[in-house]
C-alpha cells in the first residue's frame, strides 16, 4: 500500500473502488474508500485526506450533499476535491465549480489524465489537465 499523500476514494461502485485503488496504489498514494457520502464525511473527520475523489451518483448521500456539508464545516472545508462521474460532460462541467469542487473529470476516463490532476491538486504537478467534451 502506498504511503504518499492520502486519498479518499468515494464511489458506490466496488469496481471502480478497486480500480481507483489499484492504480492510485500503484502511483505511491496511501487509499482510503467510501461507498457513500456520509461514509466519506466520517472518514474525512477522522483520517484527513489530502485530496478527495468523489462521485456524485450514490445512495444514501450523494456526491452534491457530501459537498456542501464539507465546504460549510470550518475544519473540512479547505479540503482539495476531484469530482469523477458519469452525470454527463455538459451536467459536471456546469455544476461541479459551483458546487465546490477543485476539479472534475467525467467518467469513463484516461489513468493518466487522473493522476495528472491528482498530482495537480496537491501540489506536486502543473495545472489539471481539462477532459470531457
Amino acid at each position: 500500500m502506498g504511503q504518499g499523500p492520502r486519498i479518499l476514494v468515494v464511489d458506490d461502485s466496488h469496481d471502480v473502488r478497486e480500480l481507483l485503488t489499484a492504480g492510485l496504489r500503484s502511483s505511491g498514494y496511501h487509499v482510503i474508500t467510501a461507498s457513500d457520502g456520509e461514509e466519506a464525511l466520517l472518514i474525512a473527520s477522522t483520517m484527513p485526506p489530502d485530496l478527495i475523489i468523489l462521485d456524485i451518483m450514490m445512495p444514501i448521500m450523494n456526491g452534491w450533499e457530501f459537498l456542501r456539508d464539507l465546504r460549510r464545516d470550518p475544519a473540512l472545508g479547505s479540503m482539495k476535491v476531484m469530482v469523477l462521474t458519469a452525470i454527463g460532460a455538459t451536467v459536471n462541467d456546469a455544476t461541479s465549480n459551483l458546487a465546490g469542487a477543485d476539479a472534475h473529470m467525467d467518467k469513463p476516463f484516461v489513468f493518466a489524465e487522473l493522476l495528472a490532476n491528482v498530482a495537480s491538486l496537491i501540489g506536486v504537478g502543473g495545472p489539471p489537465v481539462e477532459t470531457g467534451v
